[in-house]
């Protein structure tokens, strides 16, 4: 990481410097328009000066005095070597007291950053000098030296900030989004997500975390992919020894009648049957992703189902009852769709109280700018841990003893329902109730993304 803390230590330091040396020549380009202003002033009066001579004696002197006027905000008077004015009115006192010799130039502070300058000019016409005594205000006001006539540059150094800060921030923000989008990916089990090569080429701390990153994630769907295999092949390879084994216990039954201990073995065979069966679905849904796609009616589904969870847990005098809604149309796998609502249903009724049931709910609820359904699963029972409100849709997952019971419960069926869902670019989650309980949202899009 040194490399990294190094390059944006560098950046600053320099976005730094840069700033000062900027507003350093700000204020010396302001010092500086002062000192030229004055020499601005001088030159123009000088040659105010010499107009307005050459006008009196061509005998026109009040229009040159009238422009003289309108350019430097001045007042003006034509005097001889003993201070008597040529034309016009006398020179005030206070403007004689100022200028002991000429050529004069003298400041004089008004207050509130004003000043009045007097100049006196010694202008020589047919061997003869004329003096030029200019009261002015200056060519123009100022306010100080962060004026508007230095807006522009004012302007130029906020947008060279901004520019540089812009800069940083996408050099800096570049990698880390990358890095987002490919964890996003990652959490949406699309374990074939990398960075981007644009990022693993940098030579720096984030070209270096992008390379690692490459590699984490291969290990990681290496080591998801040999676990399915894993559960794939001893799936398989059970098979076998379960068939022989139902065959053996028929064979000895059928040889010495109904036995108690041949029936268990029976039901301990057919559960595990069933295991392996769901074992192997899971396997093909995370492999094979094809799906049959058709028009289903949400609500002849959810009745459906609920009639036959109904029947099956009838003799436990649990029940599920369904909230009718507006009836709700969506593209999607029946079949699958079928089996991921009916594994949640199932799993409400393990849990639930005989008093309370399980409630399932249905309506519309698009996800940002997609149309979708949103369908809930209430129990009345125990509820979750909220640490396990995630890891419950891992297969084989095993919860606090508050929800074990001696139900038929495998801990693949969620998982089963959480694969089918994800297949669909849906979303699955759950939470507890506040009145006590569990609630299992499935949302689905209307039609396949």
């Amino acid at each position: 990481m040194r490399p990294l803390f190094l390059r944006i230590l560098a950046v600053l330091i320099a976005s730094f410097i840069g700033v000062l040396i900027v507003a350093f020549l700000l204020f010396r380009w302001a010092d500086s328009d002062f000192e030229s202003d004055h020499e601005r002033l001088r030159a123009l009066a000088l040659v105010s000066s010499g107009k307005l001579v050459d006008a009196y004696l061509a005998g026109k002197p009040k229009p040159a005095l009238q422009r003289l006027e309108r350019r430097l905000r001045a007042k003006a008077w034509v005097v001889d070597r003993d201070n008597l004015t040529l034309f016009g009115p006398e020179v005030p006192e206070y403007v004689l007291s100022k200028i002991s010799s000429f050529p004069a130039f003298v400041s004089v502070p008004q207050g509130e950053g004003q000043s009045v300058f007097i100049l006196g000019n010694q202008i020589v016409r047919q061997n003869k000098t004329y003096q030029v005594i200019i009261e002015s205000k200056g060519i123009k006001m100022r306010q100080g030296p962060l004026s508007i006539a230095h807006g522009p540059r004012l302007f130029l150094l906020l947008l060279s900030l901004i520019v540089a800060s812009a800069l940083l921030s996408y050099w800096v923000l570049r990698p880390v989004k990358a890095f987002l989008e490919t964890t996003r990916k990652l959490s949406g089990e699309s374990l074939d997500a990398r960075v981007s090569p644009a990022i693993t080429g940098r030579r720096d701390a984030f070209g270096d975390l992008g390379t690692e990153f490459n590699k984490m994630t291969e290990r990681l769907a290496l080591a998801l992919e040999s676990q399915r295999q894993l559960l794939r092949d001893v799936s398989h390879e059970l098979r076998s020894p379960l068939a022989r084994i139902q065959v053996a216990a028929t064979l000895l039954d059928q040889k010495l009648g109904e036995q108690s201990e041949i029936q268990r073995i029976e039901s301990e065979v057919a559960r595990l049957d069933e295991l392996i069966e769901r074992l192997l679905s899971l396997s093909r849904l995370q492999n094979d992703q094809g799906m049959q796609v058709s028009r289903i009616e949400l609500q002849v589904l959810l009745s459906e189902l609920i009639t036959n969870a109904n029947y099956e847990f009838a003799q436990q005098d649990k029940q599920v009852s369904l909230q009718l809604n507006d009836d709700l149309n969506l593209q999607a796998d029946p079949e699958l769709i079928a089996s991921a609502i009916e594994n949640v249903i199932r799993n409400g009724l393990r849990f639930t109280s005989k008093e309370g049931g399980v409630l399932v709910t249905y309506f519309d609820q698009p996800l940002g700018s997609t149309p979708g359904v949103r369908i809930e699963v209430s129990d009345h029972g125990p509820g979750m841990e909220p640490s396990d409100l995630t890891n419950m849709f891992e297969p084989f997952f095993q919860a606090d003893s508050s929800r074990q019971t001696s139900n038929t419960h495998y801990g693949i069926g969620l998982a089963l329902a959480r694969t089918i869902v994800l297949l669909h670019k849906g979303k699955i989650e759950a939470e507890n109730r506040k009145q006590g309980g569990l609630c299992v949202s499935i949302w689905l899009p209307l039609v396949p993304v």
